[in-house]
């Protein structure tokens, strides 16, 4: 499928991707045909070959006049991807998102949810500063709360796209150092027993932006974020996407999270960041 390109003309996704691949040094072919289907990449490594359709999403036109769920295009990006992958299901397969627009968020929660969901639960409180990982449950057809689409089927399940072994997000990460000054204080004063009033964030931002610079480490960093579907035919494989900055989502029961972090993110984590700004 045409995606947004770059000046050289190629998309940015697949650009960055094979980047990635190149750093992880693993091979791959591509565009490589399968069944009549020609899905983006075909990867080696260690153990084998899997194959990844890569899709970027577009800036909605027109833009949405009022609130809107990242989670539709999305999920209508999975289903164009599956379509790539149906010659395929004798390998490991990933559908693999990324997306620059701040209308069409990929964020690992967003994606999952849009697998799984739709919406979901999260372990953690929303009304404390907590530094963990986030634990997410994907409610039934009528477990869903007010206002939660009621969709048929969830795109990933026993019955539906078994023969793909995980989504994933393609990200440009670097860790903001003013961020975490912010989360810092928030923190601090949580734990001197002040209970935060919603708001307290922005009042912390504004008055530490007069002080504190906005800086950034590992500026550059591309990394992927691996979520395993758990009723796929064939596990996606373990031993791939292992960077410094990549994470690995699995399934604890209903539950959905973190199981892995790379080395450098797990150090960060280790001398305080929050697992959110990670």
């Amino acid at each position: 499928m045409a995606q947004p390109a770059n000046a050289a003309g190629r998309p940015v996704a697949e650009e960055l991707f094979e980047s990635y691949l190149s750093s992880q040094e693993l091979r791959w072919e591509y565009e490589r045909e399968f069944g009549g289907k020609c899905p983006d990449y075909l990867v080696r490594h260690a153990g084998g070959e899997f194959v990844v359709e890569v899709e970027e999403l577009r800036r909605p036109d027109p833009l949405p006049a009022g609130g809107f769920s990242p989670t539709d295009a999305i999920r209508e990006a999975l289903r164009r991807a599956r379509n790539q992958l149906r010659g395929c299901k004798h390998l490991p397969t990933g559908i693999l998102v990324y997306s620059e627009d701040f209308y069409r968020s990929v964020t690992p929660e967003t994606v999952a949810s849009a697998a799984f969901g739709p919406g979901f639960q999260d372990a953690r409180r929303h009304d404390v500063v907590e530094p963990f990982a986030p634990a997410l449950r994907f409610p039934g057809k009528y477990e869903c709360p007010p206002g939660v689409p009621k969709l048929a089927n969830p795109f990933l399940s026993r019955t539906d796209n078994t023969s793909i072994s995980a989504v994933m997000v393609l990200m440009r990460y670097r860790l903001d150092e003013f961020q975490v000054a912010v989360w810092r204080e928030l923190l601090s004063r949580q734990t001197s027993g002040e209970v935060l009033r919603p708001g307290a964030s922005m009042d912390v931002m504004a008055r530490l932006q007069h002080t504190t610079p906005v800086t950034y480490r590992f500026e550059g960093t591309i990394r992927v974020v691996v979520i395993e579907n758990p009723h796929a035919r064939i596990p996606f494989p373990r031993d791939v996407f292992r960077g410094p900055f990549d994470q690995r989502w699995t399934w604890q029961g209903e539950w959905c999270q973190p199981t892995w972090i790379g080395d450098t993110a797990a150090r960060c984590f280790q001398e305080g960041v929050p697992f959110d700004l990670l």
